[in-house]
């Protein structure tokens, strides 16, 4: 008798174990992934922080940090979301890792810097203190490009 298609399903995927235990070969591809989708969307964003408030006056105040928001929140979903949750599947087996800490402290200056943005959108105010938008990008283009270095000197 043949398998039925959800036990084939079932049979093909991994544990968890073997999800966090992945070879260095995976990890080395999903670091310049991260590091390439980081770049991408996140040079804009370095530009919008350089030139972006001298391009229109008053109005580049509410619109640099919206687009900021939106283009670097596609490098956290890309980039840091994926380690943010597997430190803590790692810490809830015990295991504590520099990554975890690294994708929190990217994570809260993004969700600080939105928090600015909901503001202007949804109160119609300019909130007080710096977006981090591009500091949050250029931490995670650094730690991407930390991780791809690290990881394909380890496959050697």
């Amino acid at each position: 008798m043949h398998p039925g298609p959800s036990e084939i399903e079932s049979s093909n995927k991994p544990t968890l174990a073997q999800l966090l235990d992945r070879p260095v070969v995976e990890r080395i591809r999903e670091s310049k992934y991260r590091f390439g989708q980081a770049s991408v969307f996140g040079l804009p964003v370095l530009a919008l922080q350089v030139w972006g408030y001298s391009l229109s006056g008053d109005d580049a105040r509410r619109w640099v940090p919206i687009l900021q928001a939106l283009l670097s929140g596609w490098v956290m979903y890309v980039a840091v979301i994926g380690p943010l949750l597997e430190g803590i599947l790692k810490l809830a087996r015990g295991k504590k890792t520099l990554d975890l800490l690294i994708a929190l402290i990217i994570a809260g200056m993004y969700a600080y810097s939105l928090v600015g943005v909901v503001w202007i959108l949804f109160a119609g105010g300019m909130r007080l203190g710096p977006f981090l938008f591009h500091w949050a990008v250029l931490a995670v283009m650094g730690w991407s490009a930390w991780n791809w270095w690290r990881f394909a000197r380890e496959a050697k």
